[in-house]
């Protein structure tokens, strides 16, 4: 029984979803902040949830209100120096067609429109430093094309957009808007 217990244990263990090598990780006293999702770690294609390697955001202490990488987001303001942020989950393919089942069950379509899916079950603002210069990238008109705005073109497109921000060292250095059809 013993012996059961200890393989169960190392079985589960063994299946949790860790980040990769290549996202740092802080040693802390608070838990670890929310680890990345995006391109680095899960292909636009797939879908993304944030703080999905088991590890949840920041809530107090002197750690980053988020870990290092992109993540998919809504920019609720931008101050002198800082972004506010409202993390999301962006879905897509199988990921968004599962989820759109199960919350929209009554729906006659098997996938949500246009193929993604935004989640925001948790609507906590997170207020993160931007890094010196901050390339902002935005998509115009209905063009895939990204047009650099900067940080003063970003405070006149914070209505529902979805944006991914790359974090590093705790800073926002790049912000890039998602194009949605």
């Amino acid at each position: 029984m013993v012996v059961a217990l200890i393989a169960s244990t190392l079985l589960v263990a063994g299946c949790q979803n860790k980040p990769d090598d290549s996202t740092p990780v802080t040693a802390s006293t608070t838990p670890p902040a929310a680890t990345p999702t995006g391109e680095e770690h899960t292909p636009a294609t797939s879908g993304t949830k944030p703080g999905t390697s088991g590890t949840k955001p920041a809530t107090s202490g002197t750690q980053a209100a988020i870990g290092d990488g992109r993540w998919p987001a809504y920019v609720t303001a931008v101050g002198e120096g800082t972004l506010t942020m409202d993390l999301v989950e962006f879905l897509t393919g199988d990921k968004a067609a599962k989820e759109w089942k199960n919350r929209y069950p009554d729906s006659g379509d098997e996938t949500p429109p246009n193929d993604y899916l935004i989640v925001n079950d948790n609507k906590k603002k997170r207020t993160l430093p931007l890094a010196a210069k901050v390339p902002v990238l935005v998509t115009d008109g209905g063009s895939t094309a990204d047009n650099e705005v900067g940080v003063a073109g970003l405070k006149e497109r914070l209505e529902h957009r979805l944006y991914w921000l790359t974090v590093k060292d705790g800073k926002v250095v790049k912000v890039q808007e998602q194009f949605l059809p």
